[in-house]
């Protein structure tokens, strides 16, 4: 697993149980049940779960350099800052984490892709 992933795992703190309720998250976020999860579902997906606001501390609607420190020890923020500008949106934080499971780069995760984002999860305790 890529340090990427690692800080990426780290940030989603899902309010799921374990077990069934990971098995359940795909369908969760497949909202039009087609047995992929495109990039607008994931997104909405972590959006509903409130992922981003947990570390946007000033509200802003932007993770700053320190923000973003507060998850991520590895100070990745250049790789999920599209526009360069030093602070992500979360459009940008959405579309990075999105990115580090597509790996065919087809712009949706299968169910391959999803477990696999589903066992980092689980890994780092997020289900328990």
């Amino acid at each position: 697993m890529t340090p990427i992933k690692l800080a990426t795992v780290s940030a989603v703190a899902l309010t799921l149980t374990a077990g069934a309720a990971a098995a359940q998250m795909m369908t969760e976020f497949d909202g039009d049940a087609d047995a992929v999860v495109t990039q607008e579902e994931f997104q909405s997906g972590l959006g509903e779960r409130g992922i981003f606001g947990n570390y946007d501390a000033d509200t802003d609607g932007m993770l700053n350099e320190e923000e973003y420190a507060s998850y991520d020890n590895e100070g990745m923020i250049g790789d999920y800052d599209a526009d360069a500008d030093g602070m992500l949106s979360e459009d940008e934080y959405h579309q990075g984490m999105f990115s580090s499971y597509d790996a065919d780069q087809s712009g949706d995760l299968n169910e391959e892709e999803f477990t696999l984002f589903e066992d980092d999860a689980a890994d780092r305790g997020l289900f328990d």
